[in-house]
């Protein structure tokens, strides 16, 4: 599933294979039962769709039923699958503000680069050196934020 790319894509291909309708009928002698629905699996292969077991569907596709399920409860007006949201709000309380980050980067661009050993020699890669510890850096940014009246950020 993971070729598909994106959740959206993934679900919308499980919408195609999968249909469920109301359960026909009841086998349980209490009536009840938590199972609403009856799902039918199906791949199709060579334009010809050939009806298979459910373990046969999660196993090769290597996705668990809960993916389904949620695959089919995306499905909105129209048969259309919604899209994923997740990430896609704008309330992050915790976000540091540009300034602080824009201070930050600058504070970082004060320490001397060396060339790194670890990259080929056609590579001219810079980065900080060995002996600048990150807990110090960090201490230091926090030294300068009390002057620029930054407030406080997280180490995360």
């Amino acid at each position: 599933m993971q070729a598909l790319g994106n959740h959206t894509r993934q679900w919308d291909f499980l919408v195609r294979g999968v249909t469920q309708q109301e359960k026909r009928q009841i086998t349980v002698k209490n009536k009840n039962s938590r199972r609403k629905f009856s799902r039918k699996y199906k791949f199709r292969i060579n334009n010809d769709e050939k009806q298979i077991c459910k373990t046969m569907f999660l196993n090769t596709l290597g996705i668990s039923e809960t993916f389904v399920t949620t695959a089919l409860n995306k499905i909105g007006e129209g048969g259309i699958v919604e899209q994923d949201k997740r990430g896609k709000h704008n309330t992050r309380p915790h976000k540091n503000p540009e300034i602080v980050i824009k201070n930050i980067m600058e504070h970082i661009k004060l320490f001397p680069l060396v060339p790194s050993h670890y990259t080929r020699k056609k590579i001219e890669t810079n980065v900080l050196g060995r002996r600048l510890k990150y807990i110090k850096n960090v201490q230091n940014v926090f030294g300068i934020c009390p002057t620029t009246k930054m407030g406080t950020i997280s180490y995360t």
